[in-house]
């Protein structure tokens, strides 16, 4: 090309001094000058197509290459996201079966539990009617009890009246027992004196006794001496007789006198045991009364307190039955609302159950709808691949050459990687196939 343009240089000095005749070899050479320059210029403007097509191509086979690197890793990312897409739903079916089975036990106790509940609120119900009736019982029953606590205080009044009397009888037992006691005393006091009486009588019976000992033995010495005398003496018979006649009265006087004291000490001993015997019978007779009087005092006191004791038993019970009528209400009203709390915790527990299912369903829906987006985007992707060799087809005149050199060079280059551009296109057709179908 420079030999060219060297003679392009001189020929214009070698015409202007050719002649005429040359002219015309002249215009052909510069018919030919522009022709070989459009040529270059149009060679050079090819190879610039050339190169920019190559270059394009390149690009486009890497940009191919690059989809089709994001491709499978979207393909990857997309079984992935589908494993865990799967896992996940299997996690949750499992989640959400576990949970149903929970909820259904849940539901089966809690149903188990308002039966239960149900079945306590009709016993409730029952035991209120039954409450009722007895409270109704109750009611007649305090009503009688209250005529009979009336007729109690008509009695009890009664009671108090009698009670008075015996009060009043008991001043006079009491006055007629000290006048009892009084005369109790004076008893003891005559029959100490009685005692006294009798020890001084003892003491003079003994004393007498002494003396008619005294006097047995005198009278025995005087039979003695009267046996002497009358062997002693004869002639004093007669004075011996006049004084045993003496002492022989004097001896019947005194025996007399001891058969006197003798009667008198068995009349005195008789009159002690007779008022001995009659205080006896006076101490049982006023015991008798006194625990007579006792008697009825304690039944009195028993039938006062058991009245008493009955009243107090009857307002117990009263208010024991209306404690347990207050309570039951009570309950129930607690569990009327433990109930209706229970019943509202278990419609928000199922209103939080529906939104997470409703959210669960609608995650399946935003992942098919990230899917779709991304093979929207692989498919725009895809069609213009597409769209490069189309419009290459048409200057596949002028690319072809660069089309070799740039499939050898990247032939080189995948070589070196270890593929090959045909099985690049053949790959992405493959693609495109499988993705029209």
């Amino acid at each position: 090309m420079e030999s060219i343009v060297n003679t392009e240089s001189s020929s214009p000095s070698f015409t202007l001094q050719r002649s005429s005749s040359e002219t015309i070899v002249s215009i052909q050479l510069l018919d030919f000058k522009t022709g070989l320059l459009e040529a270059l210029e149009e060679l050079r403007m090819r190879r610039e197509a050339e190169t920019q097509y190559e270059e394009q191509i390149a690009k486009i086979i890497m940009e191919a290459q690059e989809l089709k690197w994001q491709k499978e890793s979207l393909e990857n990312e997309k079984e992935a996201l589908v494993k865990q897409h799967r896992e996940a739903m299997e996690g949750f079916k499992k989640q959400l079966q576990m949970k149903m089975y929970v909820l259904e036990e849940e539901k089966g106790k809690y149903q188990l539990a308002t039966e239960i509940k149900e079945k306590e609120i009709e016993g409730l119900k029952e035991t209120l009617k039954s409450l009722q009736v007895s409270k109704y019982s109750l009611q007649k029953k305090v009503s009688e009890m209250e005529q009979k606590v009336q007729l109690h205080l008509l009695a009890k009044e009664d009671y108090h009246k009698q009670l008075n009397e015996v009060e009043k009888c008991y001043v006079t037992v009491t006055n007629q027992f000290g006048l009892l006691k009084e005369d109790h005393v004076k008893l003891e006091q005559n029959v100490q004196e009685a005692i006294q009486v009798n020890k001084r009588l003892s003491t003079l019976n003994k004393k007498h006794e002494s003396k008619i000992h005294s006097l047995k033995k005198e009278l025995k010495d005087v039979a003695s001496d009267l046996i002497k005398s009358k062997a002693a003496c004869q002639c004093k018979a007669e004075e011996e007789n006049i004084n045993l006649t003496i002492k022989e009265q004097r001896c019947e006087e005194l025996q007399e006198r001891l058969n006197m004291e003798l009667e008198l000490n068995k009349k005195i001993n008789e009159e002690i045991i007779h008022l001995q015997e009659e205080k006896q019978q006076l101490l049982q007779r006023q015991i008798q009364d006194n625990s007579e009087m006792n008697a009825e005092l304690k039944v009195l006191k028993e039938n006062k307190q058991t009245l008493e004791r009955d009243n107090e038993l009857q307002r117990e019970k009263v208010k024991e039955n209306e404690e347990k009528f207050l309570h039951l209400q009570n309950e129930h009203e607690r569990a009327v609302g433990t109930w209706k709390r229970h019943i509202e915790e278990l419609n928000g527990e199922i209103t939080e159950m529906k939104r997470e299912l409703s959210l669960l369903k609608e995650t399946p829906t935003k992942l098919h709808g990230h899917y779709n987006k991304l093979c929207d985007h692989k498919f725009e992707e895809d069609q213009k691949c597409q769209n490069v060799p189309e419009a290459n087809n048409e200057n596949s005149e002028t690319t072809k050459m660069a089309e070799n050199t740039v499939t050898q060079k990247y032939s080189s280059e995948q070589e070196i990687k270890g593929e090959n551009p045909k099985t690049i296109y053949l790959d992405i057709e493959d693609n495109e196939k499988e993705e029209k179908k």
